[in-house]
């Protein structure tokens, strides 16, 4: 795989990340994200009209957002679940 290719797939991760905490924002679902320095953060997402918020290169996120209580650098997440609503609502056992 060359380096293009990685960071194609590497750019199209930190999309997708954003879009999912956007749309769990938009539906009020709960999501859990760890970062490469080992934060867990869970909660409903707060990545729209985040004050102030610089954009992470091109991908139409900011770079930092909320999740609960934590800070979260989109640019440092290396994995994010989101949870069902209903009867099956909160992170998965043991996440």
């Amino acid at each position: 795989m060359t380096g293009d290719s990685m960071d194609d797939r590497y750019s199209e991760f930190l999309i997708t990340v954003g879009g999912m905490c956007d749309a769990a924002q938009r539906a009020s679902l709960g999501v859990v994200v760890r970062t490469e320095a080992g934060l867990r953060a869970v909660g409903v997402p707060a990545i729209r009209g985040a004050q102030g918020a610089a954009e992470l290169e091109d991908t139409g996120y900011p770079r930092t957002f909320r999740i609960g209580d934590a800070l979260v650098n989109l640019d440092e997440v290396v994995s994010c679940t989101i949870a069902a609503p209903g009867p099956f609502a909160g992170p998965p056992a043991g996440y």
